[in-house]
């Protein structure tokens, strides 16, 4: 069973039914007594930075959510979810995260011809092999709603980019049992369910 933090910043329905889909079972927690028991981690969301963290932190999820990953257990942050595992944002004033990543999140790049928020379609690149992204090829297309990015101080843990522009952008994250994916997985078809997968999988979670 996955546990899925509930920061009240996304619907869930569409994540749960898709780890329904490839034979996970769920349980949505906002309580530290109930992390506590987590075998594995999600942490969704959308939206500002401060607001997840505020979140987390009126629920009193921040320091349980540091022990349970110290302790081995896999998590998975998607969308907001992957920027909150960085250590500060400069949304709306410097914001501290969880620091689970070395990193900051800073707003997309300038670039003509390209929008932001970075909306719709975008082809992923692999830094290096990984269990999260295994099957998964390069120009494998992923969707992307979001203004701003994880910039990793370790350039290790980028384990894919996408292009914007000239710049890479980090799309997935991952160090040790931690790992972050700047789309949206369970808005991503077949290829979102193959990353949801492979992380039920390195979690031992599938059915």
């Amino acid at each position: 069973m996955i546990s899925i933090v509930d920061l009240g910043l996304s619907n869930l329905g569409s994540l749960i039914s898709s780890l329904s889909k490839i034979n996970v079972e769920t349980k949505v927690v906002s309580k530290p007594e109930e992390l506590k028991k987590a075998k594995a981690i999600i942490l969704p969301g959308v939206g500002a930075f401060v607001d997840g963290m505020r979140s987390l932190k009126n629920q009193n999820l921040i320091n349980t959510l540091k022990n349970q990953v110290n302790k081995g257990v896999p998590i998975l942050g998607i969308c907001l979810g992957m920027q909150l595992l960085s250590e500060n944002s400069e949304e709306f004033g410097i914001c501290e995260g969880l620091g689970l990543i070395k990193g900051n999140v800073m707003k997309l790049p300038d670039v003509k011809n390209l929008r932001i928020p970075n909306m719709g379609w975008c082809d992923l690149f692999n830094n290096f092999e990984s269990e999260i992204t295994r099957n998964i090829n390069d120009e494998d297309s992923f969707y992307f709603v979001h203004s701003y990015h994880l910039v990793c101080r370790d350039k290790s843990s980028q384990s894919s980019y996408i292009n914007f522009g000239s710049h890479k952008i980090t799309a997935i994250v991952e160090k040790n049992n931690i790992f972050g994916v700047q789309f949206h997985p369970e808005k991503s078809h077949d290829k979102g369910l193959k990353i949801l997968s492979n992380f039920a999988e390195i979690s031992k979670v599938v059915r």
